[in-house]
């Protein structure tokens, strides 16, 4: 079943780019990481593109998010690649650009690029997102952190940041934001993608993964420079957003080491282990400063 609707929505795809692209043209893929979505760039006559394809069931809903967030952040002024034409499986859209910061910036986001993603993040605030399947529950994060042979002693502080997000003020969040997911244009534009996750959820969460980005075995960003950003932030008032950032940077190393390592054993490459192993020492960094306070 799976390999028809492979068949089924890789086709469309091919259909939509040759309409649009002048006839016949080449594809690649460019990001394969989810073992149930593919994306494709398609370069023709008339330029290139982008294919966005989702492989497995679920994808109706999968489509139709991707679409929903998309338009509601073009609305709030949130630039990210527009949809060109859409079905229940698959996506084409315009290409934003070849490099993402990753690829670009090998050695870690230097601090100005870092401050324009800051910028594109604050302005999600604007954003007129309805509640959707955004989805960071403690106890599922604990379960998968736990199954990557993560330290058992650290449940008691996963539990106190637990009860801390659990407790955060919700904003829109992307859900997914980290260097891989900013692309950067020729023009040296940057533009969210993958963006299907964004949804409401707690404040501090995309600021915190910016900061412990899974694409560079150490933090990028440190608690004191993400409560900054996040003191920005009208639902900080009153809050200790120091800690916050603390808290929520820690969290997300825990999703990252469950995560990372459920796609090193889904076959998705050794990448995945590396960057659950880089969380793990991302904790042993993090957590001591949340401990402390």
């Amino acid at each position: 079943m799976a390999e028809a609707v492979s068949s089924t929505g890789l086709a469309e795809l091919r259909c939509w780019a040759r309409g649009r692209l002048g006839g016949r043209c080449s594809e690649r893929v460019i990001e394969g990481t989810a073992s149930d979505r593919r994306y494709v760039r398609f370069c023709g006559t008339e330029g290139s593109l982008v294919g966005y394809v989702v492989l497995g069931g679920g994808a109706g809903g999968v489509i139709a998010d991707h679409v929903r967030v998309t338009q509601a952040f073009r609305a709030g002024g949130v630039r990210t690649p527009r949809i060109l034409e859409s079905s229940c499986q698959a996506l084409l859209m315009e290409d934003a650009g070849e490099s993402t910061l990753a690829t670009r910036y090998r050695g870690g986001v230097p601090e100005a690029q870092l401050q324009r993603v800051l910028e594109m993040r604050g302005q999600l605030a604007q954003v007129d997102l309805p509640p959707s399947g955004y989805d960071r529950h403690p106890s599922r994060v604990w379960r998968e952190a736990t199954a990557a042979g993560i330290d058992p002693a650290w449940r008691s502080a996963m539990l106190a940041i637990e009860r801390l997000v659990d407790a955060m003020p919700t904003t829109v969040q992307h859900g997914d934001l980290h260097a891989r997911n900013v692309v950067v244009s020729e023009g040296d534009q940057l533009s969210l993608v993958d963006v299907q996750d964004a949804g409401l959820g707690p404040y501090a969460l995309d600021v915190a993964l910016l900061a412990v980005d899974p694409n560079y075995d150490e933090v990028v960003m440190s608690a004191d420079t993400a409560a900054r950003e996040l003191a920005r932030y009208p639902v900080t008032a009153g809050r200790d957003v120091r800690r916050d950032a603390v808290a929520a940077m820690a969290f997300q190393c825990f999703w990252l080491v469950g995560v990372c390592h459920r796609l090193f054993e889904a076959g998705r490459g050794e990448q995945f282990r590396n960057e659950s192993r880089a969380a793990i020492g991302k904790l042993e960094r993090i957590l001591p400063l949340f401990e402390t306070r």
